[in-house]
Formats: structure tokens, C-alpha cells, sequence
């Protein structure tokens, strides 16, 4: 991502944690070595911490930023 918001730097921190939990439960660290089925589920964490970050934050705002 280029420029991106503060938002965005949060809810990639957010994606980045559900990811990192998704490896601890699975007992892997080594993406090298994920199955496939374990490769889509590390990254379905990953967009869906990011995204569900980015509602939250989206839901706190009173007002239209722009």
C-alpha cells in the first residue's frame, strides 16, 4: 500500500496480530512450510483483523472525515 492513513498503519497491526494468533494455534511460524489450507486461513486472518480494525474505527467516527 502506498500513503497510507493512520487507519490503515492500525488495521495492518490489528491484520498482523490475527494472523500471528492463527500461526500460534497451528503451532507454526515457518510460512515456508503451511499447507494450503493453512496458507488460506493465515491469510484470511490477516484481511479479516484488517478489515474488521477499519469498521471499528470507521464506526467510532461522528463525522465524515472529508
Amino acid at each position: 500500500m502506498i500513503n497510507t492513513s493512520r487507519n490503515e498503519q492500525a488495521a495492518m497491526v490489528k491484520g498482523g496480530q490475527a494472523g500471528g494468533r492463527f500461526l500460534e494455534k497451528i503451532g507454526k511460524t515457518d510460512l515456508a512450510t503451511l499447507s494450503d489450507a493453512e496458507w488460506a486461513g493465515f491469510v484470511e486472518h490477516l484481511i479479516t483483523g484488517y478489515c474488521d480494525h477499519l469498521r471499528e474505527l470507521a464506526a467510532d467516527m461522528s463525522e465524515c472525515p472529508f
